[in-house]
């Protein structure tokens, strides 16, 4: 990564402004919730979650961003119980969200 993008204040700690930035249309108040709670505790999380609820397309690549725009060049470990998860949930999401981050390489 290099040159991080100019943000809005505040946007880094406020999911529904970090999910507008990235044109994630609607985001669910569990969402926004274990968003906060991740941002908040600064450590290890862990949910459990029910099938199709925006795990891969939404919260976790929020999540990832969220740490490698604060710790610049971080690195994020998602595991998945499937190689295709993560291949066409997760990396689409990614790169969707990360189009909007000129100057970002990957």
């Amino acid at each position: 990564m290099t040159d991080l993008p100019i943000v809005m204040p505040g946007m880094l700690t406020d999911p529904i402004a970090m999910a507008w930035f990235f044109g994630v249309e609607r985001v669910y108040p569990w969402q926004q919730n274990d968003i906060l709670d991740i941002l908040k505790q600064e450590k290890p999380f862990a949910g459990v979650y029910c099938n199709s609820a925006g795990k891969s397309g939404i919260v976790i690549p929020l999540f990832g961003l969220y740490v490698m725009s604060t710790y610049p060049g971080s690195q994020i470990v998602s595991t998945s119980g499937s190689w295709n998860q993560i291949e066409t949930q997760l990396w689409p999401a990614v790169k969707n969200m990360t189009s909007r981050l000129p100057g970002w390489t990957w």
